[in-house]
């Protein structure tokens, strides 16, 4: 079977036959698209995989392509069961719950349906934002006391 890759192996086109039609296999958005070139040359087959290539990342920038991806509050979720868990053994009941309730209250109400990846770098970069300056520019500087 002959193969070749386009954008560092993210689009591969690739053939099942010596004398068949090309076909085009990609992954966008952490999903996978394969679509039927109908073409027997690799000229022809290599700029029609380019095209639907870069349709499809158009269509997952315009969001007519969702990832498939965990959302922040369904990691959440995932962290809360564990933290139940690992609590058992050195913290009391009111702990977790009160992790919880402030989840719930504070945290998810804005990150979570977001997938979670981007979520993160949303946080990051709001905290960076937001940080006094002393806080973004690094620990304080010591001052000397003027001695008289």
């Amino acid at each position: 079977m002959a193969a070749h890759t386009m954008f560092d192996g993210r689009l591969q086109i690739y053939r099942r036959s010596e004398s068949g039609p090309w076909h085009a296999a990609a992954r966008v958005g952490k999903k996978r698209f394969r679509k039927g070139l109908k073409e027997t040359g690799l000229e022809q087959a290599r700029d029609l995989a380019e095209e639907w290539y870069l349709g499809l990342r158009g269509k997952l920038r315009n969001g007519e392509i969702v990832p498939d991806e965990r959302t922040f509050g369904q990691v959440a979720d995932a962290y809360l069961d564990e933290a139940k868990v690992l609590a058992q053994a050195t913290r009391s009941k009111s702990y977790v719950e009160n992790l919880k309730i402030r989840m719930y209250a504070h945290i998810l109400p804005y990150f979570g349906n977001k997938p979670f990846r981007r979520s993160i770098a949303v946080w990051s970069k709001a905290i960076a934002s937001n940080a006094p300056s002393s806080i973004s520019s690094g620990p304080p500087k010591k001052t000397r006391k003027a001695t008289s």
